[in-house]
């Protein structure tokens, strides 16, 4: 799906680039300031703007332009690792423990440790505190958990 999403992305990409070189000026230049973010259009002068869609304009196209790059498939496995190992601990319990209930107990708690740690890790990365954020993953996963449950999850 990622490889997918990234092609669609970069041929949408180059299909814009090509309109805006293709397009009469006013055109492109209308379409430039639709594409930029509103925060890059508030700071942005005219000049400025007027500027990078000229560099834009004289971008030559790329006849060896590829939809999708090894790098993508690496980006790609890479998720699919990532998939998998976050997907690991919460299953050793079923291959531990012959009581389902029990072992299914131990593996929402596992996850719940799990949601914990990611949590923070966001909040971190957020450049925020930890906590709020690690405590509120977790109360989601709490109340999924139990939702589940009622449902004789």
């Amino acid at each position: 799906m990622y490889v997918l999403t990234t092609a669609v992305e970069r041929v949408r990409r180059r299909g814009f680039l090509d309109a805006l070189r293709r397009e009469p000026v006013d055109r492109a230049r209308e379409m430039f300031l639709e594409s930029l973010p509103d925060d890059v259009r508030r700071v942005a002068s005219p000049k400025e703007t007027e500027a990078l869609l000229i560099r834009v304009r004289a971008l030559s196209s790329d006849p060896r332009h590829r939809a999708v790059t090894g790098h993508d498939v690496k980006a790609a496995f890479a998720i699919f690792l990532l998939v998998v190992t976050s997907t690991l601990p919460p299953s050793i319990p079923f291959l531990l423990i012959d009581d389902v209930a029990l072992a299914m107990r131990i593996s929402n708690g596992v996850a719940l440790v799990m949601l914990f740690a990611v949590g923070a890790r966001l909040g971190q990365y957020m450049g925020r505190s930890p906590w709020p954020m690690a405590f509120a993953m977790t109360a989601i996963g709490a109340v999924l958990v139990a939702v589940t449950i009622l449902f004789g999850g």
